[in-house]
C-alpha cells in the first residue's frame, strides 16, 4: 500500500442551455483536462496523472422560485486517463477509464448584497451504473494486448464496487450583462475495489473562470 500527493493543473469548461420550446428542460455539458505530478510518502517514487473527464446531463426543473432554482436528471459520466510510474519495471502506464450512467443535480441561488447581484451554485454528478477497465491482479499489459489469455478487461461498475463523484461549488460575480466572473471549488472522489485491486483517488481544484451569457435578461445594479 502506498499513497501519492502532489499538485494538479486543471482546465475545464461547462455549458448549460435551456432547450428550445421547453423552458423547463436543460442540456448540461462539462469537460475537464487535468495533469498532476505526485510523489509517495517517502519522496522516492513519482507518478504522472493525466485525466480527461466529461459529463453530459438532461436536466428537468424540480423547483424554481424568484431566487432558487433546482435542476436534476440523468446523464453520462466518462473518465479516461493514465497513471505513469516511471519506477515500475512492469506496467509503468496504468489505464483508467469509466463510462457510466449518472445522476446529476444542479442548484442555484441568486441574491444581492447592497444591490450588487451575485449567485451561488452547486453541481453534483454521481456515476451509478456502467463499465470500467479493471484487469486481473498481476495481469501484464502485453498479455492483455497480444496474448489470447483473458483479453477482455472490462468489468461491470456500480456504486458498490466503483464510487465516482464530482462536486462543484461556485460563486458568480456580476461585471456586465454578457460577462461574469466565477470563483469555484471542485472536489472529485474516485475509488474502486475489483479483481483484488483497490484504489482511491481525490482531487481538489480552485479556479477562476469567465462566464459568457448568450441569452441574458437585463440586470440592474
Amino acid at each position: 500500500d502506498n499513497s501519492y500527493k502532489g499538485t494538479a493543473l486543471n482546465f475545464s469548461r461547462e455549458f448549460t442551455a435551456v432547450r428550445k420550446k421547453h423552458n423547463s428542460l436543460y442540456n448540461y455539458f462539462f469537460y475537464s483536462l487535468s495533469y498532476a505530478l505526485a510523489s509517495d510518502r517517502n519522496k522516492t517514487s513519482a507518478m504522472h496523472h493525466l485525466m480527461l473527464h466529461f459529463d453530459y446531463a438532461n436536466y428537468f426543473t424540480c423547483f424554481n422560485s424568484k431566487g432558487l432554482t433546482i435542476l436534476a436528471g440523468p446523464g453520462v459520466f466518462l473518465d479516461f486517463g493514465v497513471h505513469d510510474k516511471p519506477a515500475n519495471s512492469n506496467n509503468p502506464f496504468q489505464l483508467k477509464t469509466n463510462l457510466s450512467v449518472s445522476a446529476s443535480l444542479q442548484a442555484g441561488y441568486r441574491f444581492r448584497i447592497r444591490n450588487y447581484p451575485m449567485a451561488v451554485r452547486y453541481n453534483m454528478n454521481l456515476a451509478v451504473l456502467g463499465i470500467m477497465f479493471a484487469p486481473d491482479y498481476g495481469m501484464l499489459y502485453y498479455k492483455w494486448l497480444f496474448v489470447d489469455d483473458n483479453p477482455y478487461a472490462g468489468s461491470f461498475a456500480w456504486i458498490g464496487n466503483s464510487f465516482a463523484m464530482i462536486n462543484r461549488l461556485s460563486v458568480d460575480f456580476y461585471t456586465s450583462k454578457k460577462v461574469q466572473l466565477r470563483l469555484s471549488y471542485s472536489a472529485s472522489l474516485d475509488g474502486y475495489h475489483k479483481n483484488h485491486l483497490e484504489s482511491r483517488f481525490s482531487t481538489q481544484v480552485i479556479s477562476l473562470g469567465i462566464i459568457l451569457r448568450r441569452n441574458y435578461s437585463t440586470v440592474s445594479k
